[in-house]
C-alpha cells in the first residue's frame, strides 16, 4: 500500500463472523484451559508442598492412586492427541513434566508408593 494512501475501512465483524470465530476458536480455549488446571495438579501431586512430601500424598490417596493415575494417563492421551500437528511446544512442556515423574510402584489394591 503506498504511503500516501488512505488506509482501507476498518470494518467491524458481523455478529455472524463474531459467532464463527468463537466457534473455530473454542477447541483450542478449552484445551488451553484444560492443561492450565491440569499443570496445576500435576505440580501438586509429584512437588513437595512446604511440609507435605510426594511420598505423604500418595500414602494419603491410599487405594484410590492407580485410578487416579490412570485416569490422569487417559487425560494426558486425549489432550496430546488434540494438539498432535497444532503445538509442538506444548506437547513438549506436557512431555517435560511427565518425564518428571519419579518411579512408583502401584500395588494391588491400588495404593502407590515411590521406588
Amino acid at each position: 500500500m503506498p504511503l500516501l494512501q488512505p488506509p482501507a475501512p476498518v470494518t467491524e465483524p458481523t455478529p455472524l463472523e463474531r459467532q464463527v470465530e468463537q466457534l473455530l476458536s473454542a477447541p483450542r480455549q478449552i484445551a488451553l484451559q484444560i492443561i492450565q488446571i491440569w499443570e496445576q495438579k500435576f505440580d501438586l501431586m509429584w512437588s513437595n508442598r512446604g511440609p507435605v512430601t510426594v511420598a505423604q500424598r500418595l500414602a494419603a490417596i491410599g487405594p484410590a492412586g492407580a485410578e487416579l493415575l490412570e485416569r490422569n494417563t487417559e487425560l494426558v492421551t486425549f489432550l496430546l492427541t488434540q494438539l498432535s500437528g497444532e503445538d509442538q511446544a506444548l506437547i513438549d512442556r506436557i512431555n517435560a513434566k511427565l518425564a518428571t515423574i519419579p518411579a512408583y510402584t502401584v500395588a494391588q489394591n491400588g495404593t502407590v508408593t515411590l521406588d
